[in-house]
Formats: C-alpha cells, sequence, structure tokens
C-alpha cells in the first residue's frame, strides 16, 4: 500500500493491490461492483481511495479497478502471442507504487502469470484527479507496456516520479508525468552477473491535463527512451551480524543471510525546469556482489514532433555509495528545489544489524558519508527466510524518502530495534528529519 498527499489539491491518494479467488463483490464499497454474480471471482484488483477533505480521519472516495489483464473487464490482453505461449493467460498485480502531477494520481505495478509467476509487463494506471474527487467516477487511462517476447531481455519496473513539496509539478506539453526504468522487476537476475543489467531510462506521459475528458485516448502521449551503462549487478545475498534468531530456532533452522529481494529502481526525483531525472537502485558493485547503492541523473530532451526518437535520455552522472564489507539495501532518493537532499537506505551485514541510515547529496552528485540514523539491535529474523519459503530473509521492499514545505529531508527506513515484535518478523520503519 502506497500512499500521496497532494499539498496542492489537499487530497490524500492511496492505493494497493487485492489478489484473491474470492468473490468480487466483497469489495462493493470500493466501487460499482454489484453489477456481477455473486459467485464470479476476479484475479487481481486496484484498490484506489481518495480523501474528500485534507484530514485523512473524513470520509474517502473509493474505486475497485480490475486488473487481471485476461481481455475482460475493459482490461488490455497481455495473453499470448504477446508474450510466451508458456506464461498464463490470466495474471496478477503486484507491488503498485503511486506519484502525482498537477492533473493526475499515477499508479505502476508489475504483472506476474498466477500459473508459472511468468513476468507480463508493467502497467500504468493514470487517474484524473477531478475525478478521484466524484465518488462514482470510473474512468481510468491504461497503459499496458508489455514485456518483450524475447526471452533473453530482463524483466523490468517503472517508479513515478516524487516531486518535493517545495517544488512545482511540470505542466509544459499539457501537463508531463515521469517514471524512471531499469531493468529487472523480479529480483531473480536474468543475465549472468559478470555482464549484469545495462539499460536505465525514462518513461514520460504528456497531455495528462486531457485525462478524465473523451480526448484523452487521443491527446495522451507515452514517451520511452533508455540509455545503456555498464557495471550494473544484482546483489547476492547479504551475510547477517550474529545474534539470536528465536524464530528460526522454532523452526529447526538458524540466522539467515538477508535478500535485497530486487535491483528496482526506487525513488525517482524530476527537476522540471533543468530536465533533469534522479534515480536510486541497488546493485552488486563488484564482482563480490555485496549490494551498493547507485545514484545517476539522466538528462531528458522531449521534441514531440520529432518522429524518430522524440525522447532522448542522457545519463550525466552516477554514484556508488557503499560500506566496505557491508550492504546498502534499496535506497530511495529525495531533493529540495535548491538541490540538496538525501538518499535513505537500510544498512546491514557482517558489522551491522539491519539499521536505518542515509547520505547527504547535491545537484552536482556529490554524496556526503554514510550515516546512521537508527541503530539496528538485532538480526532480522523474519518468516520469509523459513518454512519453505527461501533460503534468505526478504527485507528492504518498504522504504522511502520525501521533502517537506521547508525543503528539509525525511526518511522512512526498515530496521531491527530492540523491542517487542511480532511472531513472524522483528523489523520495524524508523522515521527520521535531516536538516538541509
Amino acid at each position: 500500500m502506497t500512499c500521496v498527499y497532494d499539498r496542492r489539491a489537499k487530497r490524500f491518494y492511496l492505493a494497493t493491490y487485492w489478489t484473491s479467488g474470492g468473490s468480487k463483490n466483497a469489495y462493493d464499497r470500493f466501487g460499482q461492483t454489484r453489477r456481477r454474480g455473486g459467485g464470479e471471482t476476479v484475479g487481481s484488483g486496484l484498490l484506489v481511495a481518495a480523501s474528500t477533505t485534507s484530514n485523512p480521519t473524513q470520509p474517502w472516495n473509493l474505486f475497485f479497478i480490475p486488473a487481471s489483464n485476461d481481455g475482460k473487464n475493459s482490461n488490455a490482453d497481455f495473453r499470448p502471442p504477446l508474450n510466451l505461449p508458456t506464461q498464463g493467460l490470466v495474471t496478477f498485480m503486484d507491488y503498485p507504487q503511486t506519484g502525482a502531477d498537477a492533473y493526475g494520481f499515477y499508479v505502476s505495478a508489475n504483472h506476474f502469470s498466477y500459473e508459472d509467476s511468468g513476468y507480463f509487463g508493467v502497467s500504468i494506471y493514470a487517474i484524473s484527479k477531478v475525478q478521484l474527487s466524484r465518488p462514482r467516477s470510473t474512468f481510468i487511462l491504461r497503459i499496458a507496456i508489455p514485456t518483450n517476447s524475447d526471452p533473453t531481455t530482463p524483466d523490468y519496473t517503472v517508479w513515478p516520479q516524487k516531486v518535493a513539496a517545495d517544488s512545482a509539478y511540470d505542466t509544459s506539453n499539457g501537463g508531463t508525468m515521469y517514471f524512471g526504468y531499469n531493468e529487472d522487476a523480479t529480483g531473480t537476475s536474468d543475465f549472468s552477473p559478470v555482464t549484469g543489467f545495462t539499460y536505465i531510462g525514462a518513461f514520460l506521459i504528456t497531455g495528462t491535463g486531457y485525462l478524465g475528458t473523451k480526448r484523452a485516448l487521443s491527446l495522451v502521449q507515452t514517451y520511452y527512451a533508455a540509455v545503456s551503462s555498464s557495471g550494473f549487478y544484482t546483489p547476492g545475498l547479504l551475510v547477517q551480524k550474529w545474534g539470536p534468531v528465536p524464530l528460526a530456532w522454532v523452526y529447526g533452522t538458524t540466522i539467515k543471510p538477508i535478500d535485497p529481494s530486487t535491483t528496482d529502481v526506487r525513488g525517482v526525483v524530476v527537476d522540471a525546469v533543468k530536465k533533469q531525472m534522479w534515480m536510486t537502485f541497488t546493485t552488486g558493485a563488484t564482482l563480490d556482489l555485496l549490494p551498493f547503492v547507485v545514484v545517476a541523473r539522466l538528462r531528458m530532451t522531449l521534441v514531440p514532433q520529432r518522429k524518430w526518437q522524440p525522447l532522448r535520455v542522457v545519463l550525466e552522472r552516477f554514484k556508488w555509495v557503499g560500506v566496505k564489507g557491508n550492504g546498502l539495501i534499496q535506497p530511495s532518493v529525495a531533493l529540495n528545489r535548491h538541490g540538496k537532499g538525501i538518499i535513505a537506505t537500510s544498512l546491514a551485514g557482517p558489522s551491522y544489524y539491519p539499521s536505518a541510515a542515509y547520505a547527504t547529496l547535491n545537484a552536482d552528485a556529490v554524496v556526503g558519508d554514510v550515516v546512521v540514523a537508527g541503530a539496528g539491535a538485532a538480526a532480522l529474523d523474519d518468516y520469509s527466510g523459513y518454512m519453505g519459503f527461501g533460503a534468505a530473509v526478504r527485507y528492504g521492499d518498504y522504504m522511502t524518502a520525501a521533502i517537506d514545505e521547508e525543503g528539509n529531508a525525511w526518511g522512512a527506513v526498515q530496521y531491527v530495534p530492540g523491542r517487542p515484535r511480532s511472531y513472524w518478523s522483528n523489523w520495524a520503519t524508523y522515521i527520521f528529519k535531516v536538516v538541509l
């Protein structure tokens, strides 16, 4: 579940996904679903909510968007021959992420097959903010980005832009929304770790001011461009600092390494004036594959009238950030309008229990030392590494960084505190402020 507060509209926008074989009518309150029979099922759906005021305790408008990608319920059809025949016909949505521009609220999500978990591609759901203010609005512009049918092509993901609270949206070209892009959405490398993944880039949606109108299908345009860069590797498992792991002992096992989970791009910041995009992601920086952080700055040039390559992307700078012998996991970047910000990340390894950390960053890609904001107090003891789920504990999905109205940075980072835990896991979220 992810949530965006739009200080200009003074509204909260929230999205999460539902995957079940149960009755669609279980979610009547999220939309117009009663027209279906009580026994009919929906494979996957997107649940979207918009607050009616700036107070999140007041009523919300709720919407249900079918997302099974089976060609029904106004969904795009991702079935073969667009994809490999071995992939299933019906997909489920995973890990939706949210963003906003001047006119719309956006959700990007990966899709996987129910039958074999094969990767199908990405959907971007674009919804007019005006429509979200109406309790029975149903028009959603869905931009389907199928994966290439070539089995050697790596998986990928896209991530919506974050606009700092002290910055402005890009209203050029009728409204422009930005998404960062990189390969490998699944965290299981489709390529040799020696060669690594080689492409990062940007998706742009223009004409967003037409969302919610009858002209949206013809006037809202999508552009894509990638840039080649070498030296990005899928990170390996990260050995933990030794400590008690009572849940592991219950299941007859011992401390497990941490799985960095994915190399998805995390956190996309756009400077609309300079046409620059910042993004961060995890990589195995060297062939020992310890997780390092990469922060990259791209420059974008969009000329819609140019038929060949209307969008061009140049990788201006990228920096490696790491802690010797240990790992940094799933970073998120945030910069204010003065070009100052932070990279929020989790630090873990043989010398550190999973801890909340950050490094400062400026517009010239100068990165400061890694600072521990919230020190971990125990090893990660999570069910995802036990009971046949896997050989490592999954960790790091739930982190972000943001800028407030005064231009200061905030981080929300997973760590393991020395506090009472649940039965299934012992991680928590550490929230901190960095005055810039």
